[in-house]
């Protein structure tokens, strides 16, 4: 009877224990899932932003792309917005007011643009690249604006994200800088800038390459002299011939097929004389010397050329394609490359360097190993 007495007095409590743990693995799990549930949607709204961000910076970089593109010398950059007017401020002595700023959203004729924080978006400009441009303004120009070190910028977009402790934004200018952005990025070393974010960073940026900047910009200036080449060949009913490329003088040789693009003297009819269009001075001024040509070149030599015997070949040398003018721009001077000796190997890569007069050049995808920019002037 002790032992039936003693299972009905415990039985029932080791059941209620039971039944507590339970109860708290319920509560625990419900917790668990509650934190889950709302880091999962801090994440979300996290990614949300981002993603608002980067479409936000994304629409001020392409407006300066397309802004540099369209001025009369190709790849001159806005200077940015010291007072919070939207419009640039003008070169002092030649050199922008002040390097960084706000986004001058009037003068590229864009809507103001704000990151989610509803901070108008920064702008840095690199020196080379902005204010009053002294030629030669071309894909040969260096910069020295980077991000934690990384490759050369032509400038760059800050979102300034939420203030941080210790900011009390007021009227955004460059003077009240360090109520908006951090650390690199609010200090005096205009060429150096950081993308590090923690609990006291939390700048936003967005860089434009030197790379990517001159290759869109190259786009315009080829097409501008495929324009003005071909108004020379309908008019004139011959091509200009090429200059000696390591003159850098761009003055036409008689019986040259490939060389410079002759941006001084052309012949046999110098620009904007008897029947040859005038010449964009833009072209003249900043990129002579710069831009490479070459007219096919048969058995016996005619100007304009009968058919088509420029070859444009792949990586594996493969012809792909024929022309009778091309034109061919060098891309950003390489890590190997001094442009101040005018060599052609010092401007360009591939078969224009280690194959020369053979008629082939390269139409391959732009990379680290060849950024010449090629276009046909006639197929």
């Amino acid at each position: 009877m002790e032992n039936l007495l003693h299972i009905k007095v415990y039985y029932p409590i080791k059941k209620q224990h039971g039944a507590a743990l339970l109860a708290i693995l319920a509560i625990i799990l419900i917790t668990m899932s509650a934190i889950a549930l709302s880091r999962l949607s801090l994440n979300s709204q996290m990614a949300k932003r981002q993603e608002a961000n980067a479409g936000t910076m994304a629409t001020a970089r392409n407006a300066l792309t397309a802004y540099a593109m369209t001025q009369a010398t190709p790849g001159a950059l806005p200077c940015p917005d010291t007072n919070n007017d939207g419009i640039q401020n003008p070169p002092a002595g030649g050199v922008c007011t002040s390097r960084i700023g706000l986004l001058p959203y009037k003068t590229l004729n864009i809507a103001p643009l704000f990151d989610t924080a509803g901070q108008l978006l920064w702008y840095v400009v690199d020196a080379n690249y902005a204010g009053n441009v002294v030629a030669p303004h071309n894909s040969s120009r260096l910069a020295n604006l980077r991000i934690d070190g990384g490759e050369l910028l032509a400038f760059i977009v800050i979102a300034p994200n939420t203030s941080l402790s210790g900011q009390s934004p007021t009227t955004p200018t460059p003077a009240n800088i360090a109520q908006f952005l951090e650390g690199d990025n609010a200090d005096a070393t205009l060429n150096s800038y950081s993308a590090v974010n923690d609990n006291t960073h939390n700048d936003v940026l967005m860089a434009m390459s030197t790379f990517n900047f001159w290759t869109s910009v190259e786009k315009r200036v080829l097409e501008d002299a495929k324009n003005v080449l071909i108004a020379y060949k309908a008019a004139c009913n011959v091509y200009p011939w090429a200059a000696d490329f390591s003159s850098g003088n761009g003055n036409s040789i008689v019986n040259t097929y490939e060389g410079a693009l002759p941006l001084g003297i052309a012949l046999p009819n110098n620009w904007g004389t008897t029947c040859a269009p005038v010449l964009n001075p833009y072209l003249s001024q900043h990129w002579k010397g710069v831009l490479y040509y070459a007219i096919c070149k048969s058995t016996t030599p005619v100007n304009p050329p009968a058919s088509s015997c420029v070859n444009l070949v792949d990586a594996s040398n493969n012809v792909i394609k024929t022309a009778k003018v091309i034109a061919i721009a060098p891309g950003v001077v390489t890590n190997t490359q001094n442009r101040a000796t005018n060599n052609v190997d010092q401007f360009f890569e591939g078969n224009v360097v280690t194959l020369p007069n053979d008629n082939k050049f390269d139409l391959i995808t732009l990379g680290v190993n060849n950024n010449d920019s090629l276009i046909i002037i006639e197929p």
